[in-house]
């Protein structure tokens, strides 16, 4: 993923692009993570639980989108940018040690980062690594497709990016015993998709959760993905930034 490795690109943002695609995680809730919300005592990854997402407009945080806890494994390729930005990137960026209350990725003043900010600065960092435009919330529809593309279950990363119960049996799931088949899901991601070993995908299939590449009479809107079977309309070729990763191990 060349967004979280390009030299070109700030480290502050690279690391924050990493913990978005291998995270899953919308840029309102990467917006209010916190260090003390990263259990690095768990195993047999790093956990990062979220309670809330920042909501730019009311400049507060808040409950998360669907007011579900999000318990996120920590890739080891993002727990080794994470130790890189807490021993000595963190200080760099904010002329100062980071605390435990402390934002992970905080603006350069310390606040939050607002979603129209980082869209912006998004949208520019593209254009440096020469990649088309694509919807502020790729990070999670590409976390979920590279894991699903390689055998992870769909039960598990729903867990990871969707928790709210859906159905009665959704309320006797235990996350401390799903916990292992959780970073089995993660794992199933492989370090190859961020050294640059894998092959782009010519032609992603559609999956049923899309972006705003649903077109309405014409009108195409920066919103989370929808379901078609709620929207309607037709579909352009997804972009996205899912990567070819049969094969590797």
């Amino acid at each position: 993923m060349i967004l979280t490795t390009d030299l070109r690109i700030p480290e502050d943002r690279r690391f924050l692009y990493a913990l978005r695609f291998l995270g899953g995680l919308r840029p309102c809730e990467s917006a209010s993570a916190r260090w003390s919300d990263l259990d690095r005592t768990k195993h047999p990854l790093w956990r990062l639980t979220l309670e809330t997402a920042f909501n730019s407009p009311m400049r507060l945080e808040k409950g998360t989108k669907t007011s579900a806890t999000l318990h996120v494994p920590i890739h080891p390729v993002l727990q080794k940018m994470l130790e890189a930005w807490w021993a000595e990137g963190w200080a760099l960026f904010m002329t100062r040690p980071p605390q435990a209350g402390d934002l992970l990725f905080p603006r350069w003043d310390g606040a939050h980062r607002l979603v129209s900010g980082t869209y912006k600065q998004f949208k520019a960092d593209l254009a440096t690594v020469d990649l088309p435009h694509q919807h502020k919330y790729e990070s999670r529809s590409t976390f979920r497709n590279l894991a699903l593309s390689v055998g992870a279950s769909e039960f598990h990363v729903n867990l990871i990016t969707h928790p709210k119960p859906k159905r009665a049996s959704d309320y006797y799931t235990r996350l401390e015993m799903q916990w292992p088949r959780m970073c089995e899901a993660v794992l199933a991601i492989a370090p190859a998709a961020w050294d640059g070993t894998a092959a782009q995908v010519s032609d992603p299939e559609v999956t049923i959760e899309v972006t705003n590449r649903v077109t309405i009479e014409g009108e195409t809107k920066e919103n989370p993905p929808i379901s078609l079977g709620i929207v309607g309309g037709t579909l352009e070729r997804e972009k996205g930034f899912e990567l070819d990763l049969s094969g590797l191990t």
